[in-house]
């Protein structure tokens, strides 16, 4: 926590007294909170880094919110976290289906682009096929001149 505090002081040179007690309350608030990122948003770069330490599986049970946090890459910590998701590879199609199904493009954007692509072939092939069942195609496909014609 002390080094939480000393990031956001140094982010936050001028910070009030208020304003420091108010991103403790916060802080505090993370740590009994179930939804991932938590609180304000200067800890959550800080929350990646530690989900991304602590690596899979022990990580398992915080996937479905993992991937909540890519509904917007510019989220703080949202690179992060798509970089340590997309290293978990296969175990990681078991959860698609809820984001496929949210008809949320963007998101399914962001999952395709900044998880999905950095697979293997093979997995992004399997990723395509969950995609196919709730009516998304999630991979690239090269326009011809006859598609553009039509």
């Amino acid at each position: 926590m002390h080094h939480l505090f000393c990031l956001y002081v140094q982010a936050e040179p001028y910070i009030s007294e208020d304003e420091l007690y108010l991103f403790y309350e916060s802080y505090l608030d993370n740590l009994y909170g179930k939804d991932i990122p938590l609180g304000r948003k200067v800890t959550w770069g800080e929350q990646a880094r530690y989900i991304k330490s602590q690596g899979f599986p022990a990580t398992a049970a915080m996937i479905p919110d993992l991937l909540e946090w890519l509904r917007d890459i510019n989220w703080p910590g949202a690179m992060t976290i798509a970089e340590y998701v997309r290293e978990i590879g296969e175990p990681l199609l078991a959860y698609l289906p809820e984001v496929f199904s949210s008809n949320d493009d963007i998101w399914i954007g962001w999952l395709r682009s900044e998880v999905i692509d950095f697979w293997p072939e093979e997995l992004q092939q399997k990723a395509e096929e969950i995609g196919i069942r709730y009516g998304r195609f999630i991979l690239e496909q090269e326009a011809t001149e006859h598609d553009l014609e039509k």
